[in-house]
């Protein structure tokens, strides 16, 4: 029994810190950066068509990860209920969390996938510029995670 609740226990652990990652995500989202960076898509000189094409396939990807986060929290809540009970089905542990593991996985799929696809979207001109923001803002989040920023 002990053992049971030690590898539960461990499983819960697992499952925090790929919360915590998938939080972080969403709070950028949340943060009006959209899946595909908003802020700096908007920056590039897009066109009027540019624009709404990027929205419109931004918000069908967001629809399907909505859908995979539903399900992550449904199959957590499972989860919880069969961890808190006295003889936990450790093989209904393992089939929820490769369930959550899955959804996850779909999620950063579809987020990757669109970044990819905007990004063929742009012009060789727009594309030079995106490189040229996303080094400046890659060096900027390096120099704040020194010491003593």
């Amino acid at each position: 029994m002990d053992k049971k609740i030690a590898v539960a226990a461990v499983l819960l652990a697992l499952l925090g810190s790929v919360t915590f990652l998938n939080s972080r995500i969403n709070a950028e989202v949340s943060r009006g950066k959209g899946i595909g960076g908003q802020s700096v898509l908007w920056k590039l000189d897009l066109t009027k068509e540019q624009k709404e094409t990027i929205a419109a396939k931004e918000s069908a990807i967001e629809k399907e990860v909505s859908s995979l986060q539903d399900s992550i929290r449904g199959n957590r809540d499972l989860l919880d209920s069969e961890l808190s009970a006295d003889k936990p089905d450790l093989s209904r542990v393992n089939n929820l969390i490769d369930n959550i593991s899955a959804d996850m996985a779909g999620i950063q799929k579809k987020r990757v996938y669109f970044m990819v696809w905007m990004r063929e979207q742009l012009t060789p001109e727009q594309k030079q510029k995106l490189l040229s923001i996303t080094k400046d803002r890659q060096g900027a989040e390096a120099g704040s995670k020194e010491p003593g920023k």
